[in-house]
């Protein structure tokens, strides 16, 4: 695993806690249809879809592929936005998830989840309606199926760090 601690403690150095609770402020406001004094401003230098543009800062990046398979990749690849956020002071609400895709639900009711190269995560379609019968006599799911224990385990380490 790639070590993070340096790169969380000059994030956690640049971060203006009065800015971040402002533009939390703005975007509830203008979410929930208040006057604002102006509008958020939400800025990024790639394209979070494309993964096209020119990233500005000297903060790594790795590819999908390496992130949805090395939890500390994945952290600073979520922080990424944040960072970027830090030195822009744009309007941006610091969020981070464990990144695994669409396919986490249906993974806990046994369908299969296909991740290839630096594409995100797809589920493979169940075939028939004997197939959804039968995934819903199952009942609940166990959240430690499919991708569900990655998914908790990642958090831990996100929350850990």
């Amino acid at each position: 695993m790639v070590s993070v601690d340096r790169y969380l403690e000059r994030l956690n150095g640049l971060i203006d806690v009065e800015h971040v609770n402002e533009a939390e402020r703005l975007q509830l406001a203008a979410q929930n249809f208040e006057s604002v004094p102006r509008l958020p401003l939400i800025l990024s230098s790639v394209d979070d879809m494309s993964k096209e543009g020119t990233p500005f800062t000297d903060w790594p990046r790795f590819s999908y592929e390496e992130a949805y398979r090395d939890m500390a990749k994945m952290l600073l690849n979520e922080l990424n936005n944040v960072y970027e956020g830090v030195l822009m002071r744009d309007d941006k609400v610091y969020v981070i998830r464990a990144n695994y895709g669409v396919g986490i639900i249906p993974s806990l009711f046994g369908c299969e989840i296909v991740q290839e190269g630096d594409r995100m995560p797809w589920v493979i379609p169940v075939e028939s309606i004997d197939d959804i019968k039968a995934i819903l006599r199952k009942g609940v799911p166990d959240m430690m199926e499919g991708l569900g224990s990655r998914v908790l385990e990642t958090e831990e380490y996100f929350l850990e760090k």
